[in-house]
This record gives C-alpha cells, structure tokens and sequence, in this order.
C-alpha cells in the first residue's frame, strides 16, 4: 500500500541530483525541497510541498489499488532578495514533474503526474514568517500499488 510518507519520499526524491531536471532545479532552489515545512537553516529560495489524497481509493479485483494525490508545490525565498526570476524557477520545478516515467516508489508507482492549476493555500509563513512566494504549482498524481496494508 502506499502511504503518504513513501509517496513524500517520492516526490523528494524527484528533486535530488540524479533525476532529469533536477540540475536546473538545484540550481534555481539552492534550499532544496522539503515535505509540508521547511528548515529553519534551508538557503533560499527553497521548496515546499503538500501532498493530499484526492477522493477514496479504487481497490481493483487483481489486489491493486489506484489512487489520486493533489500535489502542491510554493517556492519562497527571503523578502527583498532580488535576482530570481520566477517563471524560471517554475519550469525547473516543472521539469523534476514529468507526466510519465517517475521511478517506483517504496510500495508503488506514479503512473501519471497531471499539470493542474495552483489553489494557492500555501501559508505566507513558511519560515518564521519571513519569506514571501516566488512560485508554486499543482498537479494530480495517479499512484497505483498493492492494496495490502
């Protein structure tokens, strides 16, 4: 079954050094990406995700089960920094997201990683109420794994 930590731990892994993309990402987010709350010593600008299931699961008869996740993604950095340019930081985050090919998971796989447009409920205080929003995405994930506990 996959579980939001594996599913966390995913999508982390989609931003490190060893994907496609993620150069221009590491180049563009110096802090790196993080799970529900950043780092008090991250280097900005920095990413932060959410990650929230979208509806019930669909148990198939063979014992797999597909599931939808929202995926929400703000990129902060310091207030008054200048220097980024923020539609530049967006495509290095959107190419660490393809639609297809992502890597399987501890207990699963993402078959696909839909653009979708951002809902923008990200908190303005992502690191002691310091930082301020550079960009941020959505997309829906299709995860399918086992339905075993």
């Amino acid at each position: 079954m996959v579980t939001l930590d594996g599913l966390a731990a995913g999508v982390k892994a989609r931003f490190a050094v060893a994907n496609p993309g993620s150069a221009d990402f590491q180049t563009a987010c110096p802090g790196g990406a993080w799970f529900a709350r950043a780092d008090e010593q991250a280097a900005a600008p920095y990413l932060v995700f959410t990650l929230d299931p979208d509806g019930d699961p669909q148990r198939q008869t063979d014992g797999s089960m597909l599931q939808k996740w929202t995926l929400q993604t703000g990129v902060y950095t310091d207030q008054g920094r200048s220097g980024h340019a923020p539609a530049a930081v967006q495509a290095a985050v959107n190419k660490c997201l393809p639609v297809t090919g992502w890597a399987a998971l501890a207990s699963g796989v993402v078959v696909h990683c839909l653009p979708r447009a951002p809902r923008g409920e990200f908190s303005p205080k992502a690191r002691g109420g310091k930082d301020v929003f550079l960009s941020r995405g959505s997309w829906q994930l299709l995860v399918a794994g086992d339905s075993t506990p």
